[in-house]
């Protein structure tokens, strides 16, 4: 029974140990998906940090572009509602155009004037596109501008309030021509430049964009895999609980073996103690039995010499058993033969006194008939 009880607690006590490192492995399991979960959600952040920088990034080219092109469209706008000089206008004239509109835009630069933009001036906001088919739609404006200007019927008066200064109107047809083609030039220029830069941001943009859906496909992977995260969380949570629990009630379970360990230990002490005693008896009854051995032993050689004796009187006993059956079979015979005798005898005897009584009944018969005669 101790035996039993001790490798029974041994056994309790090897799986309380392996409770424990399981414990301990989920512990450690817990806190390194707490920590990916951590690192998961700082990745996170700095991915919509970044995202939230390059949109930001990206809104402050678009309106610095626009902000240049309406600051071309002011300086523009400045070099044909500026007075000319007072000289007559000439081929040499036409380069200036180039140049003032540069000067403009340092003049506004340094002025520090408002940057507007030709979507703000128009009271409506449009993407680079709409940006585009608006200088596309002045283009055509210039060429038809163009058009009538190579006609021979073509006058001042006929031009667009805005598009030629008011002094324009003063000069021939051959300058205002030249100053327009200059205009016109430079325009396209502006245009192309402009284009081109709206073509660029377009592609930015859908790249942008492009960028923008992987970063929300890679948001959303990292939601599902955080949800995925949270959810093992909760299981390894509900985990550490149940095996706490299961400990707890292991480490219950183990208090009370070992109350009946130091019980078993009591009884054990108490059972050695009289285990003790009771060696000391079966020593004793041991040293007893011993004694009773030596004299069963010598009980059974003086039996055994007392067995040879008995046997040798027996066989003489037999011996003489089987003499005296002997005499008697011969006293039986002899008596036999002397019953026979006898027999002989008394029937002899019986004969004799039949005949006695014959001779006394023939001695009475002889005497009635002599007194017969008498009488």
């Amino acid at each position: 029974m101790s035996n039993n009880k001790k490798k029974n607690n041994a056994s309790l006590m090897h799986k309380e140990q392996e409770f424990k490192d399981l414990n301990a492995a989920l512990e450690e399991k817990t806190a390194s998906l707490i920590n990916d979960v951590e690192s998961v959600l700082r990745g996170q952040e700095l991915f919509f940090n970044d995202l939230h920088s390059t949109e930001k990034d990206l809104s402050d080219m678009s309106l610095g572009t626009q902000s240049i092109d309406g600051t071309e469209a002011n300086t523009t706008e400045d070099s044909l509602r500026k007075p000319p000089a007072k000289k007559k206008l000439s081929v040499k004239k036409r380069p200036l155009s180039g140049p003032v509109t540069g000067a403009k835009k340092r003049e506004m630069k340094q002025n520090g004037r408002p940057k507007t933009s030709i979507n703000t001036i128009h009271g409506k906001e449009t993407s680079p596109l709409n940006l585009v088919s608006d200088r596309a739609a002045f283009a055509d404006r210039i060429n038809t501008l163009e058009m009538e200007a190579a006609d021979d019927l073509y006058t001042p008066s006929h031009l667009n309030e805005g598009v030629l200064p008011e002094a324009a109107n003063e000069l021939s047809s051959d300058a205002t021509i030249r100053f327009l083609k200059a205009k016109l030039r430079v325009m396209q220029e502006e245009l192309e430049n402009v284009a081109n830069e709206c073509r660029q941001k377009a592609s930015k943009v859908t790249e942008l964009q492009s960028e923008m859906k992987e970063s929300n496909m890679q948001q959303t992977n990292l939601l599902k895999k955080n949800e995925q995260l949270q959810k093992t969380i909760e299981k390894q949570k509900k985990l550490q609980t149940d095996l706490q629990t299961k400990n707890s009630d292991l480490e219950s379970d183990v208090t009370s073996l070992k109350k009946e360990l130091d019980g078993t230990k009591r009884s054990n002490k108490q059972s050695s103690a009289n285990r003790n005693t009771l060696e000391v008896r079966l020593n004793r009854a041991l040293e007893e039995v011993e004694k009773y051995k030596q004299a069963l032993k010598k009980s059974k050689e003086s039996t055994k010499a007392v067995n040879d004796t008995d046997r040798k009187c027996l066989d003489q006993l037999q011996n003489e058993n089987k003499r005296l059956e002997s005499q008697k079979n011969d006293l039986m015979i002899a008596f036999k033969k002397q019953l026979k005798l006898i027999d002989i005898l008394k029937r002899q005897k019986m004969h004799i006194e039949a005949a006695k009584m014959l001779e006394f009944t023939e001695e009475e018969f002889i005497r009635a008939l002599d007194w017969n005669n008498t009488t």
